[in-house]
């Protein structure tokens, strides 16, 4: 199974910030454990490692980008992403890029905390925690 994880649940699995963490967590052990395959786009790395590095410090926004890059499939972001998104009436153009980017890469799922932000989303879009209790049922199926 083919997973797009959004930045912010990156930045969850990573930081514990608050009390949902635990399901962005959750979802990048499947990753880890082989049980998924984590996909994320290219611009996603740098913008993790900005933003994680506010809330900790550089040297483990370093190494937890490491554990990133080795962990998952980094796919292309290009202006063709970004101009799909225009086209297609995002408000948040990383969001339809990063949406654009899962479908050309056939991901069966995007994670992200923020779901409005993917209403016009041509994938199927959930939280860490929807994401989890589709997996389970899927593995007891």
């Amino acid at each position: 199974m083919k997973v797009f994880f959004d930045t912010n649940v990156l930045i969850d699995a990573f930081s514990n910030r608050d009390e949902l963490s635990v399901f962005s967590e959750q979802c990048y052990l499947l990753v880890l454990s082989k049980q998924i395959k984590g996909y994320i786009s290219s611009n996603q790395l740098m913008t993790f490692y900005y933003v994680f590095s506010k809330f900790t410090n550089k040297e483990f926004a370093f190494e937890s980008l490491n554990q990133i890059i080795n962990h998952f499939e980094v796919v292309p972001f290009s202006k063709f992403n970004v101009l799909h998104s225009i086209e297609n009436n995002y408000f948040d153009i990383e969001d339809g890029a990063q949406d654009d980017c899962a479908k050309e890469f056939c991901c069966d799922f995007i994670i992200t905390r923020n779901t409005k932000d993917f209403i016009n989303s041509k994938n199927k879009v959930c939280t860490p925690k929807e994401f989890l209790e589709l997996y389970s049922a899927f593995q007891n199926s």
